[in-house]
């Protein structure tokens, strides 16, 4: 379903208005009750208090523009840790946490490499592998990267 300019320029100033980052936004179901999906990161944790005051602000921005006819549902959360990351920032939050990284060197094969992140810069990031090594691999590089969780 495609999204209106109007509720994307809601949902990114009401995320906004929270400190938080839009991840993604979606729009499904049946047009006369559509759901409205809002994932959201923070450089900080994403509390159950941050989803409630970013869906507080989008909801009170749809009702008065009254683009969305008839009822709708507006679930609003954190993209879960089986999302990719796709944005420097969120690196940096997961230092220290176990990555699945895809990645594509100029000119290389594509390869998997599993390890802890230790550390994110503006160029890219700082692995100890689970082979035992220490990397630094560009973003440039990446074509995917993941969290594993620790269960």
């Amino acid at each position: 379903m495609r999204i209106p300019d109007e509720l994307r320029s809601i949902v990114d100033q009401s995320v906004i208005a929270c400190s938080a980052h839009l991840i993604d936004l979606v729009l499904r179901g049946d047009p006369r009750r559509p759901v409205v999906e809002v994932f959201v990161d923070a450089e900080g944790p994403v509390t159950m208090d941050l989803c409630s005051e970013i869906s507080r602000r989008i909801a009170e921005g749809i009702d008065a523009g009254g683009f969305l006819a008839g009822t709708y549902r507006l679930e609003v959360s954190s993209p879960g840790i089986d999302r990719p990351l796709r944005y420097q920032w969120q690196y940096r939050k997961h230092c220290g946490r176990i990555l699945r990284l895809k990645v594509q060197p100029p000119g290389g094969a594509g390869c998997e490499i599993r390890g802890t992140l230790l550390a994110a810069d503006d160029a890219g990031v700082q692995l100890h592998t689970t082979a035992g090594e220490e990397k630094h691999i560009l973003y440039a590089e990446i074509q995917e990267a993941k969290v594993i969780p620790p269960w």
